[in-house]
């Protein structure tokens, strides 16, 4: 069984440079509205569970997701696990970062739990 290294051995872990608003796709009048919307919301929470970077990254793509499934309309309804699924985080992350974006004014919640109204 291998040994553990002494501390002098061991590298210290750096932490990598986290872009938060990287998406081609929305242009850079859109991004900096978010970013203001998103800034504000944070700043009205007590405690995240998530990183605030993470969380206003996610939900970035959660509305270029809801984008580029309105097909023209005003408002789409998105399923938390489609959303989930197609970006590869937990169900719960989806949901958090849809909180910020309802305290935003972007995403009203449904009766389900597992559908969100956005406005595209």
């Amino acid at each position: 069984m291998d040994e553990p290294l002494p501390p002098s051995k061991r590298k210290t872990y750096v932490r990598p440079a986290f872009e938060v608003f990287h998406s081609p796709s929305l242009p850079t009048k859109s991004k900096r509205t978010i970013s203001r919307w998103l800034d504000k919301v944070t700043d009205r929470l007590g405690h995240r569970h998530q990183q605030p970077e993470a969380t206003a990254e996610l939900a970035f793509e959660i509305i270029a997701f809801g984008r580029m499934r309105a097909f023209g309309q005003k408002t789409v309804v998105i399923e938390v696990p489609e959303v989930a699924d197609h970006l590869r985080e937990s169900p719960r992350h989806i949901r958090q970062s849809l909180r910020l974006l309802e305290l935003a004014g972007v995403a009203k919640p449904t009766p389900s739990k597992d559908h969100w109204k956005l406005a595209a």
